[in-house]
């Protein structure tokens, strides 16, 4: 880890400066600058617990878990360094949080939309995408979840699931900004690691992202489209790895009030390690035409590219960049600060209890090296690993 981190006091470029440490009911509007916070920093909450020592063995037998960061010999170095979370945000220690309000899926849709607070059901917004999807997710019929075929299944770890063998579609709306024709957005989509542009911004959009892409049926090449106009476009997204940041203050003003300083410490850590951090989305708006999907031939070729983008392919990928975004409700505010780590392999993280200090860790341990913290893990998918293997691993 770091010995010190000096750069925290500045706001990183393009990102909205975080909010002061004032208590949780007296903010409304969480722009104060980090320098603010450093200021005026109050006692921090108390230190994630780990999970229960049978459910820690089991993580270790099958998880690429680092060692706790409440280990580190430099944490007391560090201390008031970071920004810290207000006196009163209210982040349940007691709970057992490994696997509590997990909800496993097939597919994770996230929908650019310019924003970083919604109304509270994103899908009730009228005329949106999250509307039209969420109508036309009604009307499709979903396979069931398979039954498992292994002799010895794994052993059974709360919170912990492959997306393959589920049918729910989450849909979530973002940060990232729209760089599209008037009444036309774009999305990502885990775990295939994909980026969608120019969704249509209707029923027959809606309809087309399903049936080319979140259909559980449909592989990551995507199913082609009856005619080359309603075809839509999509890339392997650019980046090592993707962080999703809850904001959405209307859900639980904690979110509203961690997001930013969470963002502004992992951007300051990736860039102090060589990373380049996209908060906004500008890097999907110029991708080469020769990368779309809809000229690759086989799911290979999409692998090749995955394996470039984790920086374990050798092909001259860009492996030295990282999204981050905000991102609407999923699950789990009361352990705010939440976000959820998308990797080019398939893994998709779930942590929760993050304090702003916890992600030099999560950047230094997760992000570059695809361990697991198990003090923040509340689950995820595709997260099984054999031994001596990494998130970043296939």
């Amino acid at each position: 880890m770091l010995a010190r981190l000096n750069s925290f006091v500045s706001t990183p470029k393009d990102s909205p400066p975080p909010p002061s440490a004032d208590t949780v009911d007296s903010i409304e509007d969480p722009l104060a600058s980090v320098a603010s916070s450093l200021a005026s920093a109050l006692p921090t909450v108390g230190r994630p617990p780990l999970p229960i020592p049978s459910q820690l063995e089991d993580l270790k037998s099958q998880l690429p878990i680092a060692c706790s960061s409440c280990d580190s010999c430099e944490d007391d170095e560090e201390e008031g360094e970071f920004p810290e979370l207000p006196s009163k945000f209210d982040m349940d220690l007691e709970t057992e949080m490994l696997g509590d309000i997990i909800k496993p899926m097939n597919r994770l849709t996230i929908i650019a939309t310019s924003k970083t607070d919604w109304q509270h059901e994103i899908a009730e917004t009228p005329a949106s995408l999250a509307f039209h999807l969420s109508q036309v997710e009604k009307r499709k019929a979903v396979r069931p979840t398979p039954s498992g075929t292994s002799v010895e299944p794994p052993i059974e770890i709360p919170g912990l699931y492959d997306t393959q063998e589920m049918s729910k579609l989450a849909v979530l709306a973002s940060s990232i900004e729209v760089d599209e024709e008037e009444g036309k957005t774009c999305a990502l989509l885990f775990p295939d690691f994909k980026y969608i542009s120019a969704i249509p911004i209707s029923k027959e959009g809606a309809h087309a992202l399903y049936d080319q892409n979140l259909d559980p049926s449909v592989s990551a090449l995507g199913h082609p489209a009856s005619s080359s106009d309603e075809q839509l476009r999509s890339w392997i997204l650019p980046y090592r790895a993707v962080v999703l940041l809850c904001s959405h203050k209307t859900r639980d003003k904690k979110c509203g009030i961690a997001a930013p300083l969470l963002e502004s410490v992992l951007t300051s850590t990736l860039t102090l390690h060589g990373f380049d951090v996209d908060t906004t989305g500008s890097s999907l708006h110029h991708l080469p035409s020769g990368e779309e999907i809809s000229s690759l031939s086989s799911e290979q070729e999409i692998q090749n590219l995955l394996h470039n983008a984790s920086g374990t392919g050798g092909g001259g990928g860009n492996d030295k960049e990282v999204g981050i975004f905000k991102i609407s409700h999923l699950s789990g505010h009361k352990y705010s600060g939440v976000m959820i780590i998308c990797f080019p392999s398939g893994a998709i993280l779930y942590y929760g209890r993050v304090r702003p200090r916890d992600c030099v860790a999560i950047v230094e341990k997760t992000i570059l090296k695809g361990e697991v913290l198990a003090e923040h893990l509340r689950g995820g998918g595709n997260l099984r690993r054999e031994k001596g293997k990494s998130l970043l691993d296939w």
